[in-house]
């Protein structure tokens, strides 16, 4: 499922999923200016995690970060700091803020809350929080004793 709407120069912002995974699609920019994007992606093969990356106008990856699916959750009411990445509400009432930082450098991004709900909400359609995700967990992690046949 593909939920799309409007961004910079008309680029859209992306909640898509399937069985396997999650992704997120935000165009950076203002007005007519595209200068990137913010995605953030999800799959089953790694229930606990999320990838965000910062993405030039062609998609290549600029700079990739992982936090705790459950970190991002939480980031939507409160500040929660990585060693060189912070996502926490905006200062813009409905807005959540990324702060990512690269030597000497520091990039920061709001997004709208709203959309990062409904990318959980996808999220959550493909590995429900709680026991089904330590369920899958534990099966991945049987998985990987039998096949280094421990």
């Amino acid at each position: 499922m593909l939920r799309k709407t409007p961004g910079p120069r008309g680029f859209p912002t992306e909640v898509a999923h399937t069985l396997d995974g999650a992704i997120l699609r935000v165009p950076l920019g203002s007005g007519d200016e595209l200068v990137g994007w913010l995605s953030i992606e999800y799959s089953r093969e790694d229930p606990l995690l999320v990838s965000i990356a910062v993405r030039a106008p062609s998609r290549a990856i600029v700079l990739e970060r992982t936090m705790l699916r459950m970190d991002l959750r939480n980031a939507l009411n409160i500040s929660i700091r990585y060693q060189n990445m912070t996502v926490e509400p905006g200062g813009a009432r409905g807005f959540t803020s990324f702060q990512f930082e690269e030597r000497l450098v520091i990039i920061t991004t709001l997004v709208p809350s709203d959309v990062i709900a409904r990318f959980l909400r996808a999220t959550d359609d493909v590995v429900p929080p709680g026991q089904p995700e330590t369920e899958a967990v534990s099966s991945m992690l049987q998985d990987l004793l039998q096949d280094s046949g421990a």
